[in-house]
């Protein structure tokens, strides 16, 4: 008995010694929204143009420039899409938008798909409700009683799957939308904002390239 507490204090103590990674822990909950149609892509340029115009609304020399849409450097057709889109809301909110770079402001807009390869977490319809009905049920095994708490909870939890269950689902892809604003090369705004894209829209946001036999 001797020998096994002190090979037990031994390795206890090893343990201790030895290098420890740090614990995974999830970022609190958070929501995120989804892209799913082209009216989106001018929703994500209404955002732009009135942040635009906050921006330069407070009074500034910057207010009364002209500006300039620079073309994205990928032509996908989200890009095209946005370029429109964005002149547009530029326009209805009041600004000059030239088509000339020299003396104007600059609006540049990048774009970036990020894939995920590992299983991402998506709410299941029914998942709320069952897990509450399996406590109550568990609790009330061998008296079971129809309680009005335990109906209310029961009812909450099936309110609840049909919200979520009602909520957009995660996707394994992301676009990340990157706005910026320069006046002579220095920046008077940036932007970014990441949205969920269904995995298989990923093709609109990513430029096509094409090959060409030669001789």
């Amino acid at each position: 008995m001797k020998n096994i507490v002190t090979l037990l204090a031994v390795s206890i103590l090893a343990t201790g010694c030895a290098s420890q990674v740090p614990l995974a822990e999830n970022h609190p909950l958070t929501s995120q929204k989804k892209v799913k149609a082209a009216h989106h892509w001018d929703v994500i340029a209404t955002d732009i143009a009135q942040e635009t115009k906050a921006i330069l609304s407070q009074g500034n020399s910057r207010a009364n420039q002209p500006i300039f849409v620079a073309p994205s450097q990928e032509s996908t057709a989200f890009t095209r899409a946005f370029h429109n889109f964005l002149v547009t809301r530029l326009v209805r909110q009041g600004f000059n938008v030239t088509e000339e770079r020299a003396g104007a402001l600059e609006v540049r807009y990048e774009t970036q798909v990020v894939r995920h390869n590992s299983d991402r977490y998506a709410h299941r319809p029914g998942t709320l409700t069952a897990l509450v009905a399996g406590i109550l049920v568990g609790r009330n095994v061998h008296t079971w009683d129809a309680t009005e708490k335990g109906l209310g909870a029961l009812a909450l939890a099936a309110g609840l799957d049909v919200g979520v269950g009602h909520a957009a689902s995660v996707t394994k892809t992301e676009l990340l939308v990157t706005t910026s604003m320069l006046d002579a090369g220095r920046y008077v705004m940036r932007k970014s904002d990441v949205y969920y894209i269904e995995d298989e829209d990923g093709s609109l946001y990513q430029q096509i390239k094409e090959w060409r036999i030669v001789g």
